[in-house]
């Protein structure tokens, strides 16, 4: 079951790179990227098939579902490429790779000003301690 998931997020991803390529005219280059989609339909037909006989019947007729670890959204095992690929470049999933992208940012910045002031603290109590040495001289 978590070999189909990886190979429906695979798919999902390359579907909207294909997608991505195409709108900028980049017709061979989205070509490459449909066979190595194809390449990975392939493998998750086959990953399925032994899941399915790794299965009794009744269970494998309910929904199986995975969590996106982007998004948090509810994905089927068996969902169909393009309804993974509208997943994956739509724009909730995309808005939080955007703002975990900006929460790492922020973070890096409030780490440098803080290390900055930290810094700027030390250079003052040096001074500090350096007059009051000089007035007990």
């Amino acid at each position: 079951a978590e070999r189909v998931h990886e190979l429906n997020e695979e798919i999902g991803k390359l579907l909207a790179k294909v997608e991505q390529l195409g709108a900028e005219g980049n017709v061979e280059e989205s070509q490459k990227v449909m066979d190595e989609v194809e390449k990975a339909r392939a493998k998750k037909r086959e990953a399925e098939e032994v899941y399915r006989n790794s299965m009794p019947a009744s269970s494998f007729q309910q929904q199986k579902l995975r969590v996106c670890e982007v998004c948090s959204a509810y994905l089927g095992l068996h969902d169909n490429d393009r309804r993974l690929a509208d997943h994956f470049g739509g724009k909730l999933h995309l808005g939080f790779i955007e703002i975990r992208e900006k929460l790492e940012e922020l973070k890096r910045v409030v780490a440098e000003k803080q290390e900055k002031r930290n810094q700027e603290r030390l250079k003052r109590r040096e001074e500090r301690e350096r007059e009051e040495r000089e007035k007990l001289r």
